[in-house]
């Protein structure tokens, strides 16, 4: 299950520029591949129990593995998550109606994870709650193809107010249309002295297994 990539040019000097050019199509391609080869993989060992959970009441499936459980849900908000002595992954999955495009601006993303998480995602100290931190690294957002849907990209770091665990996230906000309702499906870790690249794209192939359901 791998990617290859051929290119060819009259000269090396092309080739290089050509490449410095396609750079980040090439690695579209290669990311692209990768989610595909995990969601096959996630589909061998589905949790079916939470998935059934997932289409009843939210009306979306996930390819999700065994070992995610659901943390908390209400209405219109549910969190599943995964727990190890070593890493801690999550998925938050919430949604309200789409009134404009207001939902896609940035400052509304975070804004609105912000209060979900709040009321949500507790730490472990009392007091101590998720929020979006940009002490150190700017949130970067922007507009792709989500499985053929337009969505909006948004990627930083968390932490816990009142308290010192953060780490990673990637956001995607994006039209139910159906239902007519916005849609948003996040992905975190928490990994103290360990890397996360791998688990940060194990995330993101789990949210683009989403399909919708009737």
């Amino acid at each position: 299950p791998q990617t290859v990539i051929r290119m060819s040019a009259p000269t090396e000097e092309d080739l290089i520029a050509f490449f410095r050019e396609s750079k980040k199509s090439i690695l579209g391609l290669f990311m692209k591949s990768e989610r595909e080869r995990l969601i096959n993989t996630f589909q061998k060992f589905r949790d079916v129990e939470v998935i059934e959970e997932l289409k009843s009441n939210y009306h979306l499936t996930l390819e999700l593995p065994g070992g995610f459980y659901i943390a908390k849900k209400s209405a219109d908000f549910i969190w599943i998550r995964k727990e190890t002595p070593k890493i801690s992954q999550g998925i938050l999955i919430y949604s309200y109606d789409f009134i404009d495009t207001v939902a896609f601006d940035i400052s509304r993303i975070i804004a609105f994870r912000n209060s979900m998480t709040e009321e949500y995602i507790p730490g472990p100290t009392e007091g101590s709650f998720m929020i979006v931190s940009q002490e150190f690294l700017p949130v970067i957002s922007k507009r792709i193809d989500f499985n053929g849907m337009f969505a909006v990209e948004t990627r930083g770091l968390w932490k816990l107010e009142q308290d010192f665990m953060g780490g990673p996230f990637v956001n995607y906000t994006l039209i139910d249309e159906k239902r007519n309702k916005v849609l948003t499906l996040d992905g975190y870790i928490y990994a103290p002295n360990a890397p996360k690249r791998d688990l940060m794209i194990q995330m993101e192939a789990l949210i683009y297994s989403l399909k919708f359901e009737d």
